[in-house]
């Protein structure tokens, strides 16, 4: 066999075989939280696979990192990366009992200028729409932070009213430790993508995107929608 025979082969099986290492860019709460299921299953279907995951709350360069997938939410429109849409990520304005009952519960969202309010970086401006009307706010914060878990916590313990995405703060709220806000107004939805690098995706890469696919279509909360 000649050295460009075997040169060729090689890119051959590495293009097909669903072994070696694959490195994954994911956010933090995201990447520990509801797809921490999908991480384990696939690690668990395909021994042979090395998974470097790597969590961060930044869209990190893929290529800076070597990266073979990156899991983002929000628009995506960098022209040098492919993509594909696995879910959704309903948001949802969330307050404790103890601040509403100290500080009074809104019904608009212009209400929201008069309250103490945690703001999540880098979610941009809270949106609200019923009907026609469209409310749209840059809101001033008490507490300006990028760590979602953190988010929550601070809003439990009732030192503001929170803009937060609903998957993780679903189970405050279906406990009573939060409780959710204007109910006659919608807010939009996060799209949730799997981007990458290459236009010819290796076997390991295509496995894997087609796993949190399939996974992330069984979570009503990746599908912008309210668990039963």
């Amino acid at each position: 066999m000649t050295a460009l025979q075997q040169t060729t082969a090689a890119l051959d099986d590495d293009l097909n075989q669903v072994k070696g290492t694959l490195r994954v860019l994911a956010p933090v709460n995201l990447g520990r939280g509801l797809l921490a299921p999908a991480w384990a299953s696939f690690l668990t279907a395909w021994p042979a696979i090395r998974l470097e995951l790597t969590l961060s709350n930044q869209n990190e360069d893929l290529w800076r990192h070597g990266a073979d997938l990156a899991i983002r939410v929000g628009a995506q429109d960098d022209p040098k990366l492919r993509q594909r849409r696995i879910g959704a990520i309903e948001l949802a304005l969330v307050g404790a009992p103890a601040y509403l009952a100290r500080c009074g519960t809104p019904t608009h969202p212009d209400e929201l200028a008069q309250h103490e309010l945690l703001v999540i970086e880098p979610l941009g401006p809270w949106q609200f729409h019923s009907g026609d009307e469209l409310v749209e706010l840059s809101p001033p914060a008490r507490c300006r932070l990028n760590e979602l878990a953190l988010a929550v916590s601070l809003a439990e313990a009732g030192l503001g009213l929170l803009y937060c995405p609903l998957p993780f703060c679903h189970e405050a709220i279906e406990s009573g430790r939060l409780v959710r806000l204007l109910p006659g107004w919608h807010t939009p939805q996060r799209p949730v993508y799997a981007v990458w690098p290459q236009q010819q995706l290796p076997r390991k890469v295509r496995v894997l995107l087609e796993h949190l696919s399939d996974f992330a279509q069984a979570i009503p909360l990746l599908q912008g929608e309210t668990p039963d």
